[in-house]
């Protein structure tokens, strides 16, 4: 995505691009086992893969907890200075 911004009179246009990589490779078996070793070997507590897993699953369990922060990131990138 880019922006392009025009706050310099007499200047060249300066722009602004965001990029985004998802990870595919990393499916939800890869997920549950690395949180699993975690947990097992107390880098994580209990709380904490719970959390995580409200993360990979999401409320309606469609997607991640955190969805929407992805979409109001690029809406802030588009509108914010």
């Amino acid at each position: 995505m880019i922006k392009y911004t025009d706050d310099q009179p007499g200047r060249e246009s300066v722009g602004q691009v965001i990029t985004m990589q998802g990870h595919p490779e990393v499916t939800k078996d890869i997920t549950a086992f690395l949180m699993d070793v975690r947990l097992k070997s107390e880098v994580l507590s209990e709380i904490e893969i719970a959390e995580a897993w409200k993360r990979v699953d999401g409320v309606s369990g469609t997607g991640g907890a955190d969805e929407d922060i992805v979409g109001w990131a690029l809406l802030d990138f588009m509108l914010g200075d």
